[in-house]
């Protein structure tokens, strides 16, 4: 399910506390940690056969130190070499020389890319759809939505992976039948409970514990043109997500982070809205507004 878009990017770009962006404060969360582990289903029709990651060892090519050494459930094996500083990892195939992108958590809304799968080097082209934020165990994480895969959309999270798969399209497991991601952990810990995993799954749901914040903390700053600007009075708040509703709930603005320009009030016309703030720790504020 696609959440947390911007209808404003503008707005979003100028945010003063991003939730997932490559400019937040937070350190990104690398994928390929010693303790990682991933477990999932390979769907068909009839049947369902569960699959599990787990990261072996480290070895190195090229004079690389820091390729993981991947294990499948299914006796196959990948090296991935992950760079923290530039937020990729890339996959080397068996007796490819040369390594390919497999994820990239520095793209933006809009881009476009080639995605390498399979040992024979193919090429898919895929465009990034939305790139918002999702609750994790350890709070909030960087999310992409892309296109171009032949089921339709693929989803990436930041130190969990794709929702399939770990190397969902590059595996060998293949698009048909469809892998699915259950859980992921850092060693007996749980981190996600991937959006595709049934009821059924034996994984833990982790929900933000939500905290309500006293109203003081917003202030609403009518403009002179009819905007709003919004404005924190606790420097100690950092807004994970921004959203406007109207009286019966229709949304008309979300946002990650808080917007540092004006909200376009004057466009909305008269009537009652609420602002609604969600911090990074999950706690929620919510305030009510009359445009006249």
């Amino acid at each position: 399910m696609l959440r947390h878009f911007c209808f404003l990017p503008l707005l979003c770009a100028l945010g003063a506390a991003p939730v997932a962006g490559h400019a937040q404060a937070r350190p990104y969360d690398p994928l390929l940690r010693a303790n990682a582990n991933w477990q999932g289903s390979i769907h068909d029709f009839f049947t369902r056969t569960p699959y599990s990651y787990v990261v072996a060892g480290t070895t190195t090519v090229a004079g690389r130190p820091f390729t993981y050494f991947i294990v499948h459930r299914f006796n196959q094996q990948f090296l991935l070499r992950e760079d923290a500083a530039q937020r990729r990892v890339y996959i080397l195939y068996p007796g490819d020389p040369q390594e390919r992108l497999l994820y990239d958590f520095t793209l933006q809304p809009g881009a476009t890319f080639n995605l390498t799968y399979g040992s024979s080097a193919r090429q898919m082209p895929m465009r990034v759809l939305q790139r918002d934020s999702v609750w994790t165990a350890l709070g909030y994480r960087t999310r992409i939505v892309l296109s171009g895969s032949n089921l339709g959309s693929e989803t990436w999270v930041e130190g969990v992976g794709s929702e399939h798969s770990l190397l969902y399209l590059a595996d060998g497991v293949g698009t048909d039948p469809v892998p699915v991601l259950y859980c992921a952990g850092r060693g007996t810990q749980h981190l996600y409970t991937g959006q595709y995993a049934p009821a059924t799954a034996p994984c833990p749901r982790p929900l933000p514990t939500r905290t309500a914040l006293p109203a003081a903390v917003l202030q609403l700053q009518p403009q002179p043109d009819g905007s709003l600007q919004l404005a924190l009075t606790d420097s100690n708040v950092l807004v994970a997500q921004t959203t406007v509703t109207d009286a019966v709930g229709r949304r008309l603005f979300t946002c990650a982070g808080l917007p540092a320009s004006p909200l376009p009030a004057q466009r909305w016309g008269r009537g009652l809205y609420v602002v609604s703030l969600v911090s990074k720790r999950g706690d929620v504020l919510t305030r009510k507004f009359q445009q006249p």
